[in-house]
């Protein structure tokens, strides 16, 4: 009887997938487009979206070339630079602040603040949310 090798333990999704799933997340949401739309431009269900964004699908080769050119960068934008998650070419500032806008409460919050008509209460507003940051 030949003995097979024994099944490997189940694992998340690997880190490369996840960060390359956060990328599509993060520019998707940047340039304000929808999971069904972002599916439709790609010929796939928002659900695969879902999944490409989660890292627990991969997304092929060409799919990522396709992914790019829909959402207007370079395929290496998703990769992590030098073992970061910043995007290549972006400081670890730029990724900070493209993280948070990219977050419900960045976007919340980009729209609640655009929305106040006085200049005077945004300088007050952003000297608080400064004071309060430390």
């Amino acid at each position: 009887m030949a003995r097979t090798a024994p099944k490997p333990k189940a694992r998340g999704p690997d880190p490369i997938d996840v960060a390359v799933g956060e990328g599509i997340k993060i520019r998707r949401r940047l340039l304000g487009v929808s999971q069904i739309e972002l599916g439709k431009a790609l010929g796939v269900s928002f659900q695969q979206i879902q999944k490409y964004e989660k890292g627990t699908n991969r997304v092929s080769a060409s799919g990522l070339l396709r992914m790019a050119a829909v959402l207007g960068v370079q395929p290496a934008y998703f990769f992590p630079e030098g073992g970061n998650d910043a995007a290549p070419g972006s400081t670890l500032a730029d990724d900070e602040l493209s993280r948070f806008i990219a977050s419900n409460e960045g976007q919340e919050l980009n729209m609640a603040f655009a929305r106040i008509g006085s200049l005077t209460v945004r300088r007050k507003i952003v000297a608080l949310v400064k004071s309060i940051a430390g």
